[in-house]
């Protein structure tokens, strides 16, 4: 099966002037537009517009458009007036399957009236060619926001020898939350479980944590860091870890709501115990 990439672009909206709104160039080829088109909405917070657009299709394909495109620009027109526009950034962003790639900018609208009547055009740009989807305001406009957590987190294990793993989230900051905090020095949290439900390590145990609200990293948008920490492939009892089957519990411990994940490895024990 073909692997799929997601690709997640997140516009909030930064004010411009109208003297700085970049003409579209309509070369727009029907012939190679891809099989697929994206899904488009946005929501208002206070005084910006943010869109969500999600892309699915085949990473390897020629037609990808995030494989095919290197440009990706965003026009905002009332009527036939070109009002204002947006270029695009293209960068990546970590996910379940993989790497995939998004893009992020910040505009406010100067306008403060018929915005319920601005149509949105979307452009991809490549070396050849270049397409474009279009969707009114009023049509994508969702009255809540969505349920999106402020860090993209993707859990990892890498296991160097028998006597040497990293585990760890590597995160991604794509919305500024104001309500996260760590309420502890303690910045990530992994447990270790056998195919039984047992508890065979973990990284608290016998610890005492300081109590103190902390930021949680990364603190700017787009922003990258890794939460990671070494285990010497040991049980709490100082005896090592048998071959077998094994379920890593992994957080970062942000309160009001962890950022959680589950992994299941495979444990060889070539260093015997």
């Amino acid at each position: 099966m073909k692997s799929l990439i997601i690709g997640f672009l997140c516009i909030s909206l930064l004010t411009m002037s109208c003297t700085s709104v970049e003409k579209e160039s309509d070369t727009t080829d029907a012939s190679v537009r891809p099989s697929y088109e994206p899904e488009v909405y946005c929501y208002k917070d206070r005084n910006s517009y943010i869109f969500n657009i999600f892309f699915t299709g085949d990473l390897q394909a020629e037609n990808s458009v995030f494989m095919r495109y290197n440009r990706f620009n965003m026009y905002f027109y009332l009527g036939e007036k070109l009002v204002d526009s947006i270029r695009l950034m293209k960068t990546f962003k970590p996910n379940t399957t993989g790497i995939s790639q998004f893009c992020r900018e910040l505009w406010y609208p100067e306008i403060d009236s018929g915005l319920s009547n601005i149509d949105c055009r979307i452009v991809f740009s490549g070396k050849n060619d270049t397409f474009s989807y279009k969707r009114k305001l009023s049509e994508i406009l969702r009255e809540k926001k969505p349920d999106i957590r402020a860090l993209i987190t993707v859990p990892f294990i890498d296991i160097q020898t028998d006597t040497s793993v990293v585990i760890g989230i590597d995160a991604i900051r794509q919305w500024q939350e104001d309500k996260e905090r760590l309420p502890t020095s303690e910045e990530l949290r992994a447990e270790i479980f056998n195919e039984k439900g047992q508890m065979l390590w973990n990284t608290y145990e016998g610890l005492d944590f300081l109590q103190m609200l902390s930021p949680v990293l990364p603190d700017g948008i787009g922003q990258k860091y890794r939460y990671s920490l070494n285990w010497d492939g040991k049980m709490l009892s100082g005896k090592r870890i048998p071959k077998g089957e094994y379920i890593l519990k992994i957080s970062i411990p942000v309160m009001p709501r962890p950022y959680y994940h589950e992994l299941k490895f495979e444990w060889k024990n070539n260093a015997g115990r």
